[in-house]
């Protein structure tokens, strides 16, 4: 960092900032403008037009000041997001070079890079590339020497002669240095270094070559990263959705034609200012909970239902009575989430519409309608797939128009009738109408018996046979306490007990049987923690967005309550059905120092799948106490500690909520500390409690797992869950348990 190139550094820096202050300056003064605009616009239209009127000239007049205010406003927002732009780049308006030869060329240019395009409007020279411009991709992928980039017109081939990193902070350039084809281990060193931050940053500084693959991937309908813990998966994906908004200025995509789906809620909050962040604007973030709870919201109101959610199931499969009832309920859990069981709910459904409508012979009056068979044969011809539901529906409504002339007919016979019988002299007509509505609704309430369907009573109609759910499940391969699955699924539907994976499979049958209103506004899905959803979750997103194009992110080591393998990808791409489809991964972790990194993998026995970023720092620690009360002494001394040192975000892990509640009841008026569900509550700096299973996704400074003996942390899940929590540590890592360990510890330290 010679005196030369930190003058000449420094005075690009200066002519940086003079332009942005000038381009501030002029979108602050358009802002200004425009506001006075609209104040004016709406000035005269209300005191030049008529507020009531049947004038059609004086609703063109009005239309039109509408029409310019709609505009005027367009326009002041757009400004006032250059203003927050500009603003946040005066700050650093930059980070990253490179000085690039086109082949064939003999000039020079340096393309600096950083979180937004600087123009200048007079002469059209650009001084920094949005990170995500075409060029600035060289950036990320390429060292001193050949390089090249896709610029829309075709790929554009040269060399490298420069790469070089900047610290810039309120506008000053601290240092920089030359760097090779990785983002320099200093630049990183300094991120991942820092205390963790309750809200998730965005990672332009550091993204390394295959990040940088996986966000600017444009080709494929589905993209399936495997991440290990650590890797950045979830920030990649939002940086993918801000590198696709940047595209979509071609592509006409925008930030309401994207859907995120988190685990949860607090995971939604976490990531919520990575996109504003960048410029973007939020995208909508939902959860499966969400999805399945809003497509069943008439259903569960009908029946007055409480809605059962993950974070219940989860509780009975990790926290279940004993280890075995836990197993059980995972088993149960796993079957009628899968592709097994979404094949048995298709072949009812087939059966159903072919079997098990009770279609009537339609009659009004005295007179034939429709014959049952008529019925039947016309609703079975179905050449264009449409669901029964609807299919069902026009045909009540063919009926019903059917009757329209009888109707009349019946009017008349009405009136002769009423007008023979006593008490209704003076009122014929209106007593003779009110005995055809009478008479019209006891027509429909026939019809509806076998038009209206009820996806409650059908799913649980699908276990009130065992003879017929074999029959059904034919050639299937069934679990072999898959009696005691039918007995209890009926018994619990007749009781209106319905669980989480009942639900989910409903929303499923719901979806099959009503069909869907194509969300085509919805052309970009981002699946996070894609490791923890089953099949039928899987067919349901299929089934609201058939025209979406997907990434999904996941580590199948840190699923929970079933075995992953893999081959979970290859499900998911054949649910998902794209025609092309690539599969990406990332085997480096960031998160965690060495040491936490390390001691993770050995509990999972994780070895070449999982590189470890050499940030080092204390190594974990495994703390026995002969007694509980002596345990929490032991923890609550090391959270004191933790603070004092300076970590900001600390977290207690227990493997249930149960857990968490009983060990916060306990240490409460000892120690300032929260808990946690997962669903409504925000991760937030200082100290909380939560079971594992919520921190999914999250980061802390130091984390201390609670119970981690050899009772507690026994079986596969057991051990995943344990994995799960480790690698939510970033610098502090302590493990406490009294009696003996888990068998998971051994060998470890």
């Amino acid at each position: 960092m010679d005196k030369e190139n930190m003058k000449e550094e420094k005075e690009y820096l200066y002519s940086v900032n003079e332009l942005l202050q000038y381009l501030l300056k002029v979108e602050i003064d358009k802002l200004s403008g425009i506001k006075k605009e609209v104040i004016s616009f709406r000035k005269d239209m209300w005191e030049n037009s008529i507020h009531y009127t049947n004038d059609f000239d004086r609703l063109t007049e009005m239309n039109q000041y509408l029409q310019q205010e709609h505009i005027r406003t367009a326009e002041y927002e757009s400004a006032r997001k250059n203003v927050e732009m500009f603003k946040t780049l005066i700050e650093s308006p930059y980070f990253g070079r490179v000085d690039f030869i086109e082949k064939g060329e003999e000039e020079v240019e340096k393309v600096y890079i950083g979180k937004g395009n600087i123009t200048d409007p007079k002469t059209g020279r650009i001084y920094v590339y949005d990170w995500r411009a075409p060029i600035s991709s060289m950036y990320y992928r390429f060292e001193h020497g050949k390089a090249s980039f896709k610029a829309p017109f075709g790929e554009i081939e040269g060399e490298i002669t420069l790469k070089r990193q900047y610290k810039i902070v309120e506008a000053n350039l601290k240092y920089f240095f030359d760097c090779s084809i990785q983002i320099s281990d200093e630049i990183l060193q300094d991120v991942l270094g820092s205390n963790s931050s309750t809200k998730m940053r965005s990672i332009i500084e550091t993204i390394q070559k295959e990040q940088d693959m996986v966000i600017r991937d444009s080709d494929n309908d589905l993209l399936i990263v495997q991440g290990v813990a650590g890797s950045g998966k979830t920030s990649i994906a939002l940086h993918r959705i801000a590198f696709l908004l940047y595209e979509g200025l071609n592509t006409k995509l925008s930030s309401n034609n994207i859907l995120i789906l988190s685990p949860n809620d607090a995971f939604n909050n976490y990531i919520s200012h990575v996109l504003p962040e960048l410029g973007e604007e939020n995208v909508e973030r939902t959860t499966m909970e969400a999805i399945v709870s809003d497509c069943l919201k008439n259903e569960m109101a009908k029946y007055n239902l409480e809605f059962a959610g993950r974070n219940r199931q989860l509780e009975q499969c990790i926290g279940g009575r004993s280890k075995l009832e836990g197993e059980k309920v995972s088993r149960w859990v796993e079957f009628k989430n899968s592709d097994t069981f979404k094949e048995i709910i298709d072949r009812y459904l087939r059966l159903y519409e072919r079997k098990l409508i009770q279609f009537e012979d339609v009659y009004y009056g005295c007179k034939l309608i429709m014959s049952k068979s008529e019925l039947k044969s016309s609703f079975l011809n179905n050449k264009t797939g449409v669901p029964v539901a609807k299919r069902l529906e026009r045909l009540k409504n063919r009926l019903l128009d059917m009757i329209v002339e009888l109707r009349k007919d019946r009017l008349y016979k009405l009136e002769k009738i009423t007008q023979r019988s006593e008490g209704h002299e003076f009122e014929i007509k209106s007593f003779a109408r009110l005995l055809l509505m009478k008479d019209s609704k006891a027509f429909e309430t026939r019809i509806n018996k076998f038009t209206e369907l009820d996806v409650f009573f059908m799913y649980k109609n699908l276990f009130k046979s065992k003879e017929q759910f074999y029959k059904i499940a034919k050639g299937l391969s069934l679990p072999d306490d898959i009696d005691e699955i039918i007995e209890h699924s009926y018994k619990d539907m007749a009781f209106k007990k319905v669980h989480y994976e009942d639900l989910t499979a409903i929303a499923y049958m719901k979806l099959r049987v009503f069909g869907n209103e194509i969300k085509d506004s919805i052309r970009q899905v981002v699946i996070d923690e894609v490791q923890d959803y089953y099949p039928i979750q899987i067919a349901i997103i299929k089934e609201l967005y058939l025209e979406a194009r997907f990434t999904v992110v996941g580590d199948i080591a840190q699923t929970i309550e079933k075995n992953s393998e893999v081959s979970i990808y290859d499900s998911i791409s054949k649910i998902l059905d794209k025609k092309k489809a690539i599969r990406l991964s990332l085997n480096k972790s960031y998160r965690s120092s060495y040491e936490i990194n390390e001691f993770a993998k050995k509990i999972y026995n994780l070895n070449t799948e999982c590189i470890s970023f050499p940030r080092f720092e204390e190594a974990p620690e495994v703390v026995s106490a002969i007694n509980e009360e002596g345990l929490i002494d032991i923890l609550l001394v090391k959270m004191q500690r933790y603070l004092e040192e300076g970590f900001e975000t600390l977290v207690i892990l227990c493997k249930t909520m149960k857990q968490s509640e009983l060990l916060y009841g306990r240490i409460k008026d000892r120690i300032k500390i929260r808990i946690v569900n997962g669903n409504e509550e925000e991760a937030d700096k200082g100290c909380m409690i939560m079971p594992i299973y919520a921190a999914k996704g999250l980061e802390f400074d130091a984390v201390l797992v609670y119970g981690t003996d050899d009772f507690n942390f026994c079986s596969e899940m057991d051990r995943r869950l344990l994995y799960i929590a480790c690698t939510r540590a970033l610098h502090r890592l302590s493990l406490y348990y009294e009696g003996e360990k888990s068998r998971f510890l051994n060998g470890v330290i």
